[in-house]
């Protein structure tokens, strides 16, 4: 599980993945986590850039199971 505050930065972070919702071009900071089913977990995308958030099930290269980006979700 998560701690209870995470920070991160794209300064040497490079494009590997990307959601249905987002451009190719973007710097990814990737974070992979077990969850539990019926849990609801709050996340805040705070910087001065546009962010996108998505989740996969089963790791990096897992099928896609949701996609946010400042335009609301897809």
């Amino acid at each position: 599980m998560f701690p209870d505050s995470i920070s991160a930065s794209t300064t040497d972070a490079a494009d590997d993945y990307h959601g249905s919702c987002s451009g190719i071009g973007g710097r990814d900071v990737v974070y992979q986590f077990d969850g539990v089913d019926g849990t609801r977990y709050e996340v805040d995308l705070t910087g001065d850039y546009d962010t996108t958030l998505y989740i996969r099930e089963g790791g990096c290269t897992g099928p896609e199971i949701g996609c946010i980006d400042r335009t609301g979700l897809h």
